[in-house]
């Protein structure tokens, strides 16, 4: 086929002029829109030819008429006929006109024809087109989806073979003693990454079905508790955590075995296998709402009592009886129940033993008191005080032969103490 624009010679089955790139003959659709809009126009210019000369014959015969009619008739002027001529004439050529525009408007409509029929031809290649590109890509997609459903039904079963080896046996079963178990004959399944954990769930990765690989997987791959994580810091036990694609719960606990921020305990136990994004739980040491206990002997028991309970400890207080001979304060702490430098937490309960200073009954038998003496303690210290006399041939006038009072008991306001005094007279005597 040759190119009517620039005379290449092109293959039959090509569209375009390699050359000049115009279209040729065929479409895709069997039709050439230029050429038959050529062919339309072609149409036209013949049937305005056609017009014109049956006009130029209608003026030639018009003219031969008028004058044959003249020569039959005398009648009429020659004028006067020619007149009548024109007006006939002119009612002919509006007839022509009407004609005319009648076969214009069929051509036109034949056209509007013609371009509707191409462009339903056009449109009719396009959906069927378009319906086979469709057709093949859910096949293909059905193809696609049909094999991870085939192995989401073996890993649903796997599963649940695997719950009821669990239940009866209390132990995870072996792979193949799984797929033996299972017996699963619809196709032939292989995966070279398999997992069964403690709960009876399935991981299943790297699968062939029927010899063909699929890129599917089926159940979560299990992550392992990180090891190593007790004695560690909370920041860098988290980050351990958190790089196993794990997530770190943080409780904070006083310990007095363990110094601050330190992991004490791990929860799950290290080397468990969780799924993705579980939680695992650390217990880190904590001073914070603690405090540390000081020495406390030697301060005032009051002072101390209410820093301690400003802080959340219950305090416990026992009276401790001192002398003076003690050389101890009064209300002073002279024993604690924890030691210097232990942490304790809110409600923790501390004892603390403060002196309390009492008088004591001497000796007074000792040779070192006197009537008068002994007079002045039992004023000073608000009790009664009753002397006796009796004879004694071996004792000097005035000693202090007995006393009503042990030695050390603690002297109480308003008691009785009775002193027995040597006299050289027979006859005793009460004052």
């Amino acid at each position: 086929m040759k190119c009517k624009n620039c005379g290449k010679q092109i293959d039959d089955n090509e569209i375009f002029c390699s050359e000049c790139k115009n279209k040729m003959r065929y479409s895709s659709s069997g039709e050439e829109v230029n050429e038959l809009e050529k062919l339309i126009q072609d149409q036209e210019e013949i049937n305005k030819l056609e017009d014109t000369i049956e006009l130029v014959n209608l003026e030639s015969l018009e003219n031969e008429d008028i004058d044959k009619d003249l020569d039959e008739t005398t009648s009429i002027t020659r004028e006067e006929y020619k007149k009548e001529m024109e007006l006939k004439s002119k009612e002919k050529i509006n007839d022509n006109d009407n004609l005319d525009n009648s076969k214009k408007n069929k051509k036109k409509k034949n056209k509007i024809i013609i371009i509707i029929s191409i462009l339903s031809i056009l449109l009719i290649t396009t959906v069927i087109t378009l319906m086979l590109v469709l057709s093949k890509g859910q096949s293909s997609k059905k193809e696609v989806i049909d094999y991870k459903e085939i192995l989401k039904e073996y890993g649903k079963l796997l599963e649940k073979n695997a719950s009821e080896y669990i239940s009866l046996n209390e132990t995870v079963p072996t792979w193949s003693k799984l797929t033996t178990l299972t017996n699963y004959e619809k196709y032939k399944i292989v995966c070279d990454n398999h997992n069964i954990y403690n709960d009876g769930n399935i991981y299943l990765s790297s699968c062939k079905v029927n010899g063909k690989k699929i890129e599917y997987s089926y159940g979560k791959e299990y992550i392992e508790v990180p090891k190593g994580l007790v004695g560690l810091s909370e920041k860098t036990a988290c980050d351990k955590i958190k790089k196993a694609k794990l997530v770190c719960n943080v409780i904070y606990e006083y310990n007095n075995l363990y110094k601050e921020d330190v992991v004490m305990e791990v929860e799950p136990d290290e080397n468990t296998k969780l799924k993705e994004n579980s939680q695992v739980t650390i217990k880190v040491s904590s001073y914070e709402d603690t405090i540390e206990i000081e020495d406390y002997t030697g301060k005032n028991i009051e002072t101390v009592k209410a820093q301690l309970e400003l802080k959340g400890i219950k305090v416990i207080t026992v009276e401790k009886k001192v002398t003076k001979s003690d050389n101890i304060k009064e209300n002073t702490i002279i024993a604690q129940s924890i030691k210097k430098g232990t942490r304790l937490e809110k409600n923790d309960v501390i004892e603390l033993t403060y002196a309390i200073i009492i008088t004591v009954y001497p000796d007074f038998t000792d040779g070192s008191y006197t009537r008068d003496l002994i007079e002045q303690f039992c004023e000073d210290n608000g009790i009664k005080c009753i002397f006796k006399e009796i004879f004694d041939d071996k004792a000097h006038p005035g000693d202090i032969l007995f006393q009503s009072r042990n030695i050390g008991d603690e002297v109480i306001k308003g008691t009785t103490l009775t002193i027995t005094i040597a006299s050289n007279e027979q006859i005793d005597s009460e004052t």
